[in-house]
């Protein structure tokens, strides 16, 4: 499970911003046992308007 492949899962829904998407991807990520690690879904920053 990528986390870019998450992030645009995401960022696909209605009324999600690219904020909200990136949490969740983040967030999604955290319960994977074997995506944990900070090195996986850390190194991700919006830059910009995050609306």
């Amino acid at each position: 499970m990528p986390f870019t492949e998450e992030f645009y899962k995401h960022l696909g829904q209605r009324g999600v911003s690219r904020a909200e998407a990136l949490q969740q991807a983040q967030q999604v990520m955290l319960q994977d046992p074997n995506f944990q690690a900070p090195s996986f879904w850390a190194s991700y920053v919006l830059v910009g308007s995050w609306f």
